[in-house]
């Protein structure tokens, strides 16, 4: 493949899953990818991603397969159907969620420290497939609440 150069891409899905792939493509497909994944993170469907030169390499259209494999074929062709976007931060409500290491009433639960204010942080299964997150070892996606050390779920 000529003028192409190979990468590590490393995706963090927001449902908890890593990925790395190897990967080679031309400018045009890096673009094209970098557009893919920072569409998917304004949706909220990727948390974060990173490339690096790696000392081997795969094929590009393996990768977009991948991806489309974890969020979705309609969510990455409607991602490449749209204008690029500028890289920028994560959507607000995406946040680095702790363990969910036992249950209150049943439902997935955690504790966590933010700035300081201990919180007790509390899965419910969401109303549909659409909306909520993904909580690794639990099936379906969940509305995440988060209320003071003390109060009730």
């Amino acid at each position: 493949m000529s003028g192409s150069t190979s990468r590590i891409i490393v995706v963090a899905y927001a449902h908890a899953q890593l990925t790395a792939y190897l990967v080679r493509g031309s400018t045009g497909e890096w673009a094209r990818l970098q557009a893919l994944l920072e569409h998917l993170r304004a949706l909220g469907r990727v948390a974060w991603y990173t490339s690096q030169l790696p000392p081997a390499w795969s094929v590009m259209d393996r990768t977009v397969d991948a991806i489309a494999g974890a969020v979705g074929r309609f969510t990455v062709d409607a991602a490449l159907a749209s204008p690029p976007t500028t890289p920028g931060p994560a959507p607000a409500w995406l946040l680095p969620l702790w363990a969910f290491d036992h249950q209150i009433a049943g439902r997935p639960a955690s504790t966590a420290d933010f700035v300081g204010l201990p919180l007790k942080v509390v899965a419910t299964p969401a109303d549909d497939d659409e909306d909520g997150a993904y909580l690794p070892g639990w099936p379906g996606r969940w509305w995440i609440t988060a209320t003071t050390m003390g109060a009730s779920p």
